[in-house]
C-alpha cells in the first residue's frame, strides 16, 4: 500500500507543478548568444557517464566528481552531461525523473560550475522512435521531462546550457524520410517551447538541437530550425565526424565551409561532439566548437 501511495504522489507531481512552473523571464547574466558561448570554450570534454545509472548514482558520483576535477587540471573548460541515456532514467508512465536522480544531476553540475565549467546538460534518446506513430507520445515525454529539468534549473546563469534530443535514428539507421525530417523538427520544436515557456533565466538560456541520428549530412540537408522568441540562443549539435558520415577526409574542409556559410556565418552556433582529436585544427578554423571524446 505505502509503495502504491508513493507511486501515485511521484505520478501527480509533474501536474500538481504545473500552474507554478512559469516566472517571470530574469536576463541575468543571461546575456551571451549561442554562437559567442561556443566561441569561448577552449576544449570541451564530451563526459562518458554512462557508468552512473539511476541505480548506482550515489556510489559512483564522488568518482565521476574526481574525473571532472582532473579534466579541470587538463585544460578542459566546458562539460557535456546526459541526464539520461534511455527510458530506464525515466518513470515512462508518468513521464517524470524520481527527485533523487535529479538531486545527483545538479549536484554534478553545481560542482562543475564551482570549478567554473561551462555546462551543456543532455538527453540521450536513442530508444525513442522517429516516425509518425510515436509521434504524440514521444512529444509529450519530451515536454513533461523538458519543463520537470528545466524548471530545476531555471535560475542558474548562462554557463549552463541544454540539449534536447541526441541520438534519436529511424528505422536501421536509413535515410532519412520526409516522415522523419517532420517528426524530428516537432521533437527540436517541443524541446525549445517546454524550456521557453518554464521562465525565469530559461527564457534566455542557449538552447542545441540536432538532426537526425546526430549526422552532419542530415543536418545539412534536411534540418530546419524551430520557432524561438529569444534570437540568437539556438546552435546546431553535431555527434559524428565528417569521416565517419560517408564523408572522405579530404573533403572535410568543404563540408565546414558548408556549415560555416548554412549557419556559423546566420548566427548560429555549431558544436560537434564525441569528435576525434584528429579534426580539431580544421573545427578551429571553421569556428566550430568541439567537444573530444573522454576515453
Amino acid at each position: 500500500m505505502k509503495r502504491l501511495f508513493s507511486l501515485f504522489i511521484t505520478c501527480l507531481l509533474p501536474l500538481t507543478m504545473a500552474g507554478s512552473l512559469k516566472t517571470a523571464k530574469d536576463t541575468t547574466a543571461m546575456d551571451v548568444s549561442a554562437l559567442r558561448w561556443l566561441s569561448t570554450i577552449s576544449q570541451g570534454r564530451d563526459l562518458m557517464d554512462n557508468d552512473h545509472d539511476a541505480e548506482g548514482a550515489t556510489e559512483n558520483e564522488q568518482a565521476l566528481l574526481k574525473r571532472i576535477r582532473e579534466m579541470k587540471s587538463e585544460g578542459c573548460d566546458a562539460i557535456r552531461l546526459s541526464v539520461c541515456w534511455d527510458t530506464s532514467f525515466y518513470d515512462s508512465r508518468c513521464r517524470s525523473f524520481a527527485p533523487a536522480w535529479l538531486d545527483h544531476i545538479q549536484r554534478i553540475v553545481d560542482d562543475c560550475l564551482c570549478l567554473n565549467l561551462k555546462v551543456i546538460l543532455n538527453f540521450h534518446q536513442t530508444e525513442m522512435p522517429c516516425d509518425y506513430t510515436h509521434q504524440e507520445e514521444n512529444n509529450k515525454i519530451l515536454t513533461d521531462l523538458w519543463r520537470q529539468t528545466a524548471t530545476r534549473f531555471r535560475n542558474y546563469d548562462g554557463r549552463l546550457a541544454f540539449s534536447g534530443i541526441d541520438g534519436v535514428k529511424n528505422a536501421d539507421d536509413k535515410f532519412p524520410t520526409e516522415e522523419n525530417t517532420a517528426v524530428i523538427d516537432s521533437y527540436n520544436q517541443t524541446f525549445v517551447s517546454a524550456v521557453r515557456k518554464t521562465g525565469g533565466r530559461n527564457v534566455y538560456r542557449n538552447l542545441f538541437i540536432q538532426p537526425l541520428a546526430g549526422s552532419i549530412s542530415n543536418g545539412l540537408a534536411f534540418l530546419h530550425f524551430p520557432l524561438d522568441g529569444t534570437p540568437g540562443r539556438l546552435a546546431v549539435e553535431f555527434h559524428d565526424n565528417p569521416t565517419d558520415d560517408g564523408i572522405e577526409s579530404c573533403q572535410t574542409k568543404r563540408v565546414f565551409d558548408r556549415i560555416n556559410q548554412l549557419w556559423i556565418e546566420k548566427g548560429y552556433g555549431v558544436i560537434l561532439c564525441s569528435a576525434d582529436a584528429e579534426i580539431v585544427g580544421a573545427a578551429q578554423e571553421h569556428n566550430i566548437t568541439m567537444f573530444l571524446k573522454e576515453e
